[in-house]
C-alpha cells in the first residue's frame, strides 16, 4: 500500500491456496495506510463493493458531518455476515449445503 501510495487494498489470489489457511477466502483487515481485504478472484466484485462502503464510511467519520456510527456500524456487520455467507458457500462449492444437510 505505501509502494502505491493507496489508503485501501485488495490483495487477490486466484485461488484460496494462494492465501494463508487462517483465512480461508476471505480477510479483511487495516493497517496504518487504511483497510485491506484479502481474498479470492471469485468474491472480488463482493471485495471491492466492500471496499468502496469502507471507504465512504471512513470519509463520513472524518468529515464534520454528523454520522449515525451506530447504524453505519450495524449495517457494516450486516454485510459482513452475508459476505461469510457468499464467501463460505464459494469455498464449499454448489450444493454444498444440501449435501451437508443430506448427509
Amino acid at each position: 500500500m505505501v509502494e502505491r501510495n493507496a489508503t485501501a487494498a485488495i490483495y487477490l489470489s486466484r485461488f484460496s491456496d494462494g492465501l494463508a489457511k487462517e483465512i480461508k477466502g476471505w480477510c479483511e483487515g487495516s493497517c496504518d495506510r487504511g483497510a485491506f481485504i484479502a481474498t479470492t478472484e471469485e468474491n472480488l466484485t463482493a471485495a471491492v463493493r466492500f471496499a468502496l462502503v469502507l471507504q465512504r464510511v471512513a470519509r463520513l467519520r472524518a468529515s464534520s458531518r454528523e454520522v449515525d456510527v451506530r447504524g453505519v456500524g450495524s449495517e457494516l456487520m450486516r454485510i459482513r455476515v452475508a459476505l461469510g455467507h457468499v464467501t463460505k458457500q464459494g469455498r464449499d462449492g454448489p450444493g454444498a449445503s444440501a449435501r451437508r444437510r443430506a448427509g
